[in-house]
């Protein structure tokens, strides 16, 4: 009895000298975490347009812990179509089946203590080959180089600047009867001053303009009137949407170019110069679909409208306005605006041309 007693209480401490340091068991994991993983969807952005079959999805995830699943749902599925099980978290979905519109891809991140994020939800339009599907996007903002041209149309490399538009989703008042409307605001980097066009798509996803025709005019007209050859801007005719763009059906099928529209009326507006009058007719044409245009390391889908501005003093002068657009951006990405000389009595009168580039949007 005296032994056993002996070895009893002597036991442990023989087991705690026998012990090193690296022998020590740790203690069990705390299950007591309950934050959760944080989990933002950076690709696709909002809104984005996907043409094809493939979306690619690019997300971040981070937890105080390990994150060590992401789930990824297409839609209102409460079934997951991707589980990711480690980093990086991206993959492609097969988008294939789903019809030309607005479309939901979310996803949800799970930590190794088993806490699960929020579910994370962005909006992406399907669209179909082909088709030009633009979109007016509150907020967007594209930067364009610009430069003045001579008079062989060559770039004046001393008048390059900067020229930013921004656009800026209406106040849902009616314009003629349309509530979904938006300011496109461009600001001229060398001069400061800012034009504002009052812009909106239709069903088929062409792009109309609210007073295009008067737009147009105070374009040519301005440098007139600065430099005093007209004492002042003339009354216009009172502004009505007008196509800008018009490269689809009214079935939303895309069209051949080819077709074409008036901008003015048929008469034209008229412009006293002092004891003579100008009239200016404009017409426009879907002109050319599938240029590429490189902005950065993107090139750039485009669809083209020319406008013909027909100037009638004395005898007519035609300047041709090219605007190409595409809907990957859904901005205007690049503008000329050819120059020329009007015959006013004895003396010819110039008219500026104009080129600008798109260089970056956000």
């Amino acid at each position: 009895m005296r032994i056993s007693r002996i070895l009893l209480y002597a036991l442990p401490m023989l087991l705690l000298v026998a012990c090193s340091d690296d022998d020590v068991v740790n203690p069990p994991v705390n299950n007591t975490d309950t934050e959760k993983p944080f989990l933002t969807i950076l690709k696709p952005t909002p809104d984005q347009e996907v043409v094809g079959d493939q979306l690619l999805v690019e997300i971040s995830a981070s937890d105080n812990h390990k994150v060590v699943k992401v789930e990824i749902f297409l839609s209102d599925s409460p079934f997951a179509v991707k589980t990711l099980t480690a980093e990086p978290w991206t993959t492609t979905l097969d988008v294939s089946a789903l019809v030309p519109g607005a479309h939901a891809v979310s996803a949800k991140a799970y930590d190794s203590t088993g806490n699960e994020s929020n579910r994370s939800t962005i909006t992406f339009i399907k669209v179909e080959e082909g088709n030009f599907h633009f979109t007016f996007t509150d907020g967007a903002e594209f930067t364009y180089d610009r430069w003045d041209l001579d008079a062989t149309g060559a770039p004046d490399e001393s008048t390059k600047h900067l020229y930013v538009t921004r656009i800026e989703q209406g106040d849902g008042s009616s314009l003629d009867g349309m509530t979904d409307w938006y300011r496109m605001i461009s600001t001229d980097n060398a001069t400061g001053r800012s034009d504002t066009l009052i812009v909106r798509t239709d069903a088929q996803h062409n792009i109309l303009v609210y007073g295009l025709a008067n737009a147009l005019v105070t374009r040519f007209l301005r440098p007139l009137v600065e430099s005093g050859t007209l004492p002042s801007m003339p009354s216009l005719p009172a502004p009505e949407w007008i196509y800008l763009a018009q490269v689809n059906d009214q079935n939303g099928d895309p069209l051949d170019p080819g077709v074409t529209w008036d901008v003015t009326s048929p008469a034209g507006i008229q412009i006293p110069f002092g004891l003579i009058s100008a009239t200016i007719k404009m017409r426009a044409s879907y002109a050319e679909k599938g240029e590429i245009i490189p902005v950065g390391v993107k090139n750039v889908s485009t669809w083209r409208t020319r406008i013909m501005v027909t100037i009638t003093l004395l005898s007519d002068t035609d300047i041709p306005v090219d605007i190409w657009f595409s809907d990957d951006p859904s901005g205007q990405i690049q503008l000329r605006q050819e120059s020329a000389e009007i015959d006013v009595l004895s003396f010819k009168l110039p008219v500026p041309g104009d080129l600008q580039k798109l260089t970056s949007w956000k």
